[in-house]
This record gives C-alpha cells, sequence and structure tokens, in this order.
C-alpha cells in the first residue's frame, strides 16, 4: 500500500489522465480538420472566403476531460478532510466562497445562501485544529474580490466543470484557429502571394471558425495554415478554456498553493 497522501495520488492519476488527454488533443490539431471555402460573390460585389473546420474532436476527449477534472476536485476534497481528524471527515463540507463569511456577521433577511455557506465553513474551520491551515485555506478561496472579471480562479473553475460534467458530457469543440498564416492564389497563372488583407487580424477577428475572409476580384482562392484552437466550453459569461492548458494551470495552482500550503496541517492520509 503506497505510503503517500490520497490527495497527492488523485493529484498524480489527475495528471496522467490529462497526458492522455494532450496526446488526443494534439493528434486532432496534427490532422489539420479545416479549410478554406470558395470565394463567393455578396452584396455590393464584395468576395469572401470562410474558414471553416471539416471535423470536430470526438466525444472521447470530452469524456477524458472529465476524468481530470473528477480526479483534481477529489484531490482537493481529500486535503481539505485530512485537516479534519479521521472520525469527524464525513461530518464536514468545504464550500466555495465568494465572499468572505468569516467576516460578515449574521443579520435577518440575510440570503440562505450566504447562511448556508457561512453554516458550512464554521462547521468545517471548528474541526480544523490548526488557526494556521484554517488562515491559507481562506486565502486560497475565490473571493470575487481577488479574482476581478474576466480572470477565473482554478478552483472556481475546476468547481464550475466538474459540477456541469456531473450532469452532461462537457463541450468540447474546435473554437479556430490560432497563429494564422494566410496567401492568396491570383487568377490566370496561379501565382501565390503572402496574403494582404486591409483591416483583417489573423490573430484576433480572422481566426474563428466560420471567419469570413474579404479578398481581392483577382484572387481565385486562399490558403491557410494555423493551429486549431481546442477548448471546453464554460458559460456565456466565462467563455472557453483551452484544452489542455487549462487543466494544467489547475492541477498546478492545486499542488503548487494549495497542497504545498495545506500538507504541513494534514493529520493522515
Amino acid at each position: 500500500m503506497s505510503a503517500e497522501p490520497s490527495y497527492l495520488r488523485k493529484a498524480d492519476w489527475a495528471e496522467q489522465h490529462l497526458m492522455e488527454l494532450s496526446k488526443r488533443v494534439l493528434a486532432f490539431m496534427a490532422g489539420e480538420p479545416y479549410g478554406v471555402t470558395d470565394p463567393i460573390e455578396g452584396k455590393h460585389g464584395r468576395r469572401t472566403a470562410r474558414l471553416v473546420f471539416t471535423g470536430q474532436p470526438d466525444s472521447d476527449i470530452a469524456l477524458m476531460a472529465g476524468d481530470v477534472l473528477y480526479n483534481l476536485r477529489t484531490a482537493f476534497d481529500y486535503l481539505v478532510g485530512s485537516l479534519v481528524p479521521p472520525s469527524e471527515r464525513s461530518k464536514v463540507l468545504c464550500p466555495l466562497l465568494h465572499e468572505p463569511v468569516w467576516d460578515i456577521p449574521c443579520t435577518e433577511g440575510e440570503s440562505t445562501e450566504l447562511t448556508r455557506n457561512r453554516e458550512k465553513w464554521e462547521s468545517l474551520t471548528r474541526r480544523i485544529k490548526s488557526d494556521e491551515a484554517v488562515e491559507i485555506l481562506k486565502d486560497l478561496m475565490p473571493l470575487d474580490a481577488r479574482t476581478p472579471l474576466p480572470t477565473m480562479h482554478p478552483l472556481d473553475l475546476l468547481n464550475r466543470l466538474s459540477n456541469r460534467d456531473r450532469h452532461r458530457q462537457l463541450s468540447v469543440i474546435a473554437w479556430g484557429l490560432g497563429d494564422a498564416r494566410a496567401k492568396v492564389v491570383m487568377k490566370g497563372i496561379g501565382e501565390i502571394r503572402p496574403a494582404q488583407f486591409q483591416d483583417f487580424d489573423f490573430t484576433y477577428r480572422g481566426f474563428r471558425d466560420g471567419a469570413e475572409i474579404p479578398i481581392d476580384k483577382n484572387v481565385a482562392y486562399v490558403k491557410l495554415r494555423g493551429t486549431p484552437v481546442v477548448v471546453m466550453q464554460v458559460s456565456d459569461q466565462w467563455g472557453n478554456v483551452l484544452l489542455s492548458l487549462g487543466l494544467r494551470s489547475i492541477l498546478e495552482w492545486l499542488r503548487n498553493e494549495a497542497i504545498s500550503k495545506l500538507a504541513p496541517y494534514s493529520l493522515s492520509t
């Protein structure tokens, strides 16, 4: 039986799944699953081509991402649970707090969510034997005051995605094309030229799936190359998270912030 604490083993297990996920994502990207449509002429004589994705990540990638999230969230729960005596661990839950409930006095008419979070927090922290560990846990919370928009705290991101995965499969899509480079083939002799599109930035507006590419009347077609951008969709508010970079950032936060700071106060595996 391993002598390593369970939260470390879970974090390592998450990394193994993440490595396999990264290989699948890279294999999809290497297949260059995109193209450019033939030019068409629209209203007012405006000619455009369009970036289109000819394939999307298979559903196994979303399932593998869910496995990574499950292990990351479990590792955090194991870590927090290890701060409490074993006989009392089944009685506590660690809320993810966006406001410092420990500094907010109980008042009549306060929201149910605030009351519930305060009760969970107090039930947990009164069983933790170290005041230092409680202060560290406070610092790890994704408080709104510390995480201004549009940044998303790793723990908050982990919670949102893992909750979503419990109820339905994660949405993983090829969002667009990064590091896009374009050339045009001219009509007639087929001369290939570097693309020069007025007011069109391929590093920003031009790389999303379905983006229109304005072209001159003398252009036969467009050649486009770049790196597919694969994302997990979070929400309308938070947008998308890069695969596999987003999951890697959560793992690094778990190890470098949560585990490294709380492990000295762990009572047992």
